[in-house]
C-alpha cells in the first residue's frame, strides 16, 4: 500500500485555499448565486405541485358532492340551513 506524506497533503491543501481565494468572485460566488436559483426554482415548482394537487382535490371533492346531491345522499348545506336541521 501507499501512501502520502502528511506536507503533501498539507502543501496541496494550502494551494487549492489560495486558489479558492483569489478566484473567489469567479468560483465561490457564481457557485453560491446558482445554488439559490436551482433552490428558488425547485420550491416554486413544488409550490405549483402542490397547488395543482390541491386544485385536483377541490374539483374530485366537488363532483362527490355533486353525485351524492342528486342521488339524495347528501342534503345541500342550503337545504340544511333552511330546513333548521343544522344548529
Amino acid at each position: 500500500m501507499r501512501f502520502i506524506r502528511e506536507d503533501a497533503i498539507e502543501w496541496t491543501f494550502v494551494l487549492m485555499m489560495n486558489k479558492l481565494i483569489f478566484a473567489r468572485e469567479k468560483v465561490l460566488q457564481d457557485l453560491q448565486r446558482n445554488i439559490r436559483k436551482e433552490t428558488h426554482k425547485e420550491i416554486f415548482r413544488r409550490v405549483d405541485e402542490i397547488d395543482a394537487a390541491l386544485d385536483k382535490n377541490r374539483e374530485k371533492g366537488e363532483t362527490l358532492t355533486t353525485i351524492m346531491t342528486n342521488i339524495n345522499i347528501v342534503r345541500p348545506m342550503s337545504l340544511i340551513l333552511a330546513q333548521g336541521l343544522f344548529k
